[in-house]
């Protein structure tokens, strides 16, 4: 079938013929589901990993990493988030020009002919010598090799191992593999190792590659507004720009009609929206506690908030039920080079015992934390003249307007 990445990446296909996106800046791809691209909400890990220019780089949501799938060709065995060209361990081995060389999952080794052998200790010659390989054949997917002083093992070619009854003789892997009756077996291009390809509407087992489930993706639209991938053995929507969870498999619209900064599918007091002068006019026998006179948005009733997770991107639920700036942000405007700026931020109530404070300076420099709780300002230096954005997150603190102690900046709250 086509795969055209969800129209925000570029198909390729992988040493073992699958087929994989490459995601355009901003897009990503799971291991769960490689053949579309979705838009990242949140800190990619995809963002950087290039796989070498040889692969795409997908998102693993069980182990939140990056991963790549190569190319044929390459193959990410040494690092999973880049992508190697394949070793060729008969390169250069000519087995004494007594054999043919042939690759096991993870070395060479040589089969040799009639009346010479190798050892165990030397695979990638063969001597001449009574054999005690003759007629041993590792049921020709394999070299007989000798083990001191007399005993004889096979090493099995990429693909086969050791028959559990007979380590003499080399099996294919995907003997006795059905994928539960809902795939097909097939041979990893660089581990050898049996891979179950699940039919439609069946993914592999996380605890059993070799077995293949029911996907429980497979009756999940997501409302309409997302897509579903596996985190684990859960269903999970990743919803689209403007959507958000209310449960894992649902995508609901994000929407603030009230400007309160408050996600309106948890707006529910019984007033909400209602023009008022007090709190009491918004906070209802019915469900005593929930509303509140909000003068933020003109004297309107407001639901509290709970959870952080109720108020709109960048915004945070505050102790008295109000959804605020995660970070205090102001913009200055550096005059000089080499300035020292102090930022005037104070604890509330004066020098409490337990403070927190992070600036980022806006400037690329590392993120600045004082617990110290002396209300002293912290000061940063900015080597070149500019505008700025500083961004400060603390508990119990307050801009304090009077007392700017530099002439050479100014500022745009």
């Amino acid at each position: 079938a086509f795969v055209d990445c969800g129209g925000n990446g570029t198909c390729i296909e992988t040493a073992d013929k699958d087929a994989v996106c490459l995601c355009d800046a901003g897009y990503y791809a799971t291991t769960t589901d490689p053949t579309y691209c979705l838009k990242y909400t949140e800190s990619n890990p995809c963002e950087s990993v290039t796989c070498s220019g040889h692969g795409a780089c997908l998102f693993d949501y069980e182990t939140r990493t990056a991963q790549c799938a190569c190319e044929s060709g390459y193959n990410n065995s040494a690092n999973s988030a880049d992508c190697a060209a394949d070793t060729d361990y008969c390169d250069g081995i000519d087995c004494s020009g007594h054999g043919t060389c042939i690759h096991t999952a993870d070395k060479a080794v040589c089969m040799c002919e009639s009346g010479y052998s190798a050892t165990t200790s030397d695979p990638t010659h063969c001597v001449q010598q009574d054999n005690p390989c003759d007629g041993k054949t590792c049921s020709g997917h394999g070299a007989c090799l000798i083990e001191y002083p007399d005993t004889t093992m096979c090493a099995c070619e990429k693909g086969y191992s050791h028959s559990p009854s007979d380590d003499m003789q080399c099996i294919y892997n995907c003997t006795g593999i059905d994928c539960s009756g809902h795939g097909t077996c097939r041979i990893h291009s660089i581990t050898g190792a049996a891979v179950c390809d699940c039919s439609t509407n069946y993914v592999n087992d996380p605890t059993d590659s070799l077995l293949c489930v029911f996907d429980p993706c497979h009756d999940i639209d997501c409302s309409g507004n997302g897509t579903c991938s596996l985190d684990g053995i859960a269903p999970v929507c990743n919803c689209n720009d403007g959507y958000f969870n209310t449960l894992p498999t649902e995508c609901t619209e994000l929407k603030d009609e009230n400007h309160n900064n408050m996600i309106d599918f948890y707006e529910t007091a019984d007033k909400q929206g209602e023009s008022c002068r007090k709190y009491a006019d918004c906070d209802t026998s019915e469900n005593a506690g929930d509303g509140f006179c909000d003068s933020f948005i003109g004297y309107k009733c407001s639901t509290k908030c709970t959870d952080d997770r109720q108020c709109v991107a960048g915004f945070i639920c505050r102790s008295d039920g109000r959804c605020a700036a995660e970070a205090f942000e102001t913009k200055w405007v550096i005059l000089e080079a080499n300035t020292e700026l102090a930022l005037p931020i104070r604890f509330t109530p004066p020098n409490p015992t337990n403070c927190s404070l992070t600036v980022d300076w806006g400037d690329g420099s590392e993120i600045e934390t004082k617990t110290e709780c002396d209300n002293a300002f912290v000061t940063h230096t900015y080597e070149t003249p500019g505008d700025y954005a500083i961004r400060a997150k603390g508990d119990y603190m307050y801009f304090d307007c009077n007392s700017f102690r530099n002439i050479v900046y100014s500022i745009v709250v």
